[in-house]
């Protein structure tokens, strides 16, 4: 597939995982902003991310609408991570690992594109640290705040 300048979009739309991930704002006719992996048509074709405004989506909000974006933006995210993880491995010339992203439903690539956010600051923390010992034991400190806080959540939600 290839869109109106002839470059190749890597993931066809019609795929689990769309080859362009937009992010609305509330009455807006068109989305805020659109990213989209597909092969340039420069003298050397590389894959690219193109991330660009669309030509109609000016949209004056109250409260309620700004916390839509925001929750917007938020469900983004995770499309977002799994379309540069895409990239990263059309960039390192892993074929097999780009097309098996491609072919994630998008509920996965929620689930694994929080998980790898999650697992890189993780991965950064422990890149930083002086101390390996101390920081794996704050690490587990934070996680066994935030298991027992999704606990309680749950609880409540169910009360």
């Amino acid at each position: 597939m290839s869109d109106a300048t002839g470059a190749q979009i890597l993931a066809p739309t019609d795929r689990p995982v769309p080859a362009m991930v937009t992010i609305p704002a509330p009455g807006a006719r068109e989305p805020l902003i659109t990213a989209e992996l597909f092969t340039n048509d420069d003298p050397t074709p590389r894959t690219v991310a193109a991330v660009y405004p669309s030509w109609d989506s000016d949209a004056d909000l109250d409260a309620a609408g700004l916390g839509q974006l925001i929750a917007n933006i938020m469900a983004a995210l995770p499309r977002l991570h799994a379309l540069r993880h895409q990239l990263a491995a059309i960039e390192r010339g892993d074929t097999d690992r780009a097309a098996y992203l491609a072919s994630l439903p998008a509920e996965e690539c929620t689930a694994r594109g929080a998980f790898s956010v999650a697992l890189d600051a993780i991965e950064a923390v422990f890149a930083a640290s002086q101390n390996p010992a101390r920081t794996r034991d704050g690490l587990r400190t934070a996680v066994d705040m935030y298991a027992t806080e999704a606990r309680a959540n749950r609880q409540g939600a169910q009360a």
